[in-house]
C-alpha cells in the first residue's frame, strides 16, 4: 500500500505542511487540492459466481479515468471526471462503450464538492443523460448484431434504457458508487484504530435497480497501515434483510413485462414471485479500503468488493464483484 511513497511524495512537497496526523492519534481527511491538479487512475473490475467448487460468469473490465480540479472557491471545488481506454471481456459492454463514445460519451462529468472534498452534486447530470438517450438507437442497432433478440425483447430493452437514462439520479448514483466511494472519508476526523458504527444506505445491490436499502456500516482507520504519509481507511457494510428481499423482488418485477399480462395472469405471476422470494435467503456485504494521502487529500488507491450470498432449496450461490483503483504515477507513463 505504500509503494507510491518515494516517487509520489516529491510531487506533493508543496502541500506537505497540510498533513493531518494529529497529536491525539486522530486523522483529519480533507481536500487540499489546487486549481489545475490532475491525476489519472487505473481501474480494474471483475465479477464471478461461485456454486460449490464451480466458478462461472467470470467477467473483467478496465479503464483509466482522470480527475482534474477546474475551479476552486473558498468553500468548494469543481472537478472534471473523464474516462478512456475502456475494455471488457463482455462483447456487449465493448459495443456500448464504443457507441457511447461516438455519440458524445467523452463528455466530462462536472462534480461539485465541499471544501472538505465530499461530493455535493453532479452539475451536468441531466446534460449527460440527454447525450445517453440520443445514443440508445445506435446502441440497440449494434447490440442486435452481436446478440439475437426478438422484436419484443428489443422494444422492452429500449424502453428500459430510455427510462433509466432519462433520470439524472442514475448518473449521480454511478458517480457516487465509483469516484464518490474514493472520497468516502473526506470531511472526517477519526481516531486511529477505533471503529465507528452508523446507519447507512446500500444502493445498486442488484443490476438495474437503484433501490436504497437500510444498512449498517463500520468505519475504521487501520492503525497498522496508517502513518504521517497516508491513512488507510476501511468501511464494512451489511444490508438489512427485509430491504434486500424487497430489492430482489423489484429486480424480478422490472425484468418482467407485467403490462402485457392479463389481470388474472398478473395476479398469478405475483403469487409465484412472492413464493420464490419467501423460499430464498439473501445476505449482502460490502468492504471498501481506501488509502488517502494526508498532505493533499488525494486518494492513492482503493479496493472494493461486494458479496451476495443466495440460499434456496438447499443450494448456495455466491456472487462477487471487485474493484481495484490506483493512482498512475508519472514513472508509469514514461
Amino acid at each position: 500500500m505504500k509503494k507510491f511513497m518515494t516517487i509520489f511524495v516529491s510531487a506533493l512537497l508543496g502541500v506537505a505542511a497540510n498533513a493531518q496526523m494529529m497529536p491525539d492519534s486522530t486523522v483529519n481527511i480533507c481536500a487540499y487540492w489546487e486549481l489545475g491538479d490532475k491525476y489519472e487512475y487505473r481501474c480494474s473490475e471483475s465479477s464471478y459466481s461461485v456454486e460449490g467448487t464451480d466458478t462461472t460468469d467470470v467477467e473483467h473490465s478496465s479503464e483509466i479515468f482522470t480527475i482534474e480540479v477546474i475551479a476552486k472557491e473558498k468553500d468548494s471545488y469543481k472537478l472534471s471526471l473523464t474516462s478512456k481506454d475502456q475494455n471488457s471481456s463482455n462483447e456487449i459492454d465493448n459495443v456500448l462503450n464504443s457507441i457511447s463514445a461516438a455519440n458524445g460519451g467523452d463528455m466530462p462529468l462536472i462534480i461539485s464538492t465541499s471544501e472538505m472534498g465530499d461530493i455535493i452534486r453532479v452539475e451536468n447530470a441531466q446534460e449527460y443523460c440527454d447525450m445517453l438517450v440520443k445514443a440508445i438507437d445506435p446502441i440497440m442497432e449494434e447490440v442486435g448484431k452481436v446478440k439475437e433478440m426478438s422484436e419484443d425483447e428489443k422494444q422492452m430493452t429500449k424502453a428500459i434504457l430510455v427510462e433509466m437514462f432519462a433520470d439524472p439520479r442514475v448518473i449521480e448514483s454511478m458517480v457516487m458508487d465509483s469516484f464518490g466511494r474514493m472520497l468516502a472519508f473526506h470531511g472526517s476526523r477519526l481516531k486511529i484504530g477505533e471503529t465507528y458504527t452508523g446507519e447507512d444506505v446500500a444502493t445498486s445491490i442488484f443490476p438495474g435497480v437503484d433501490m436504497p436499502v437500510k444498512a449498517i456500516s463500520e468505519y475504521t482507520v487501520k492503525s497498522e497501515d496508517t502513518d504521517d504519509y497516508s491513512a488507510v481507511c476501511e468501511i464494512h457494510t451489511s444490508a438489512e434483510k427485509g430491504g434486500i428481499m424487497a430489492c430482489f423482488k423489484e429486480t424480478i418485477l422490472q425484468a418482467s413485462n407485467l403490462e402485457s399480462m392479463s389481470e388474472a395472469d398478473r395476479a398469478e405471476f405475483m403469487k409465484q414471485v412472492d413464493m420464490l422470494v419467501a423460499a430464498m435467503d439473501i445476505d449482502y456485504e460490502e468492504v471498501t479500503i481506501i488509502e488517502n494521502h494526508l498532505a493533499s487529500g488525494w486518494p492513492l488507491n482503493l479496493y472494493y468488493h461486494k458479496i451476495i450470498d443466495v440460499s434456496a432449496e438447499g443450494r448456495q450461490q455466491r456472487k462477487v464483484e471487485t474493484r481495484s483503483v490506483e493512482i498512475i504515477i508519472d514513472s508509469e507513463k514514461e
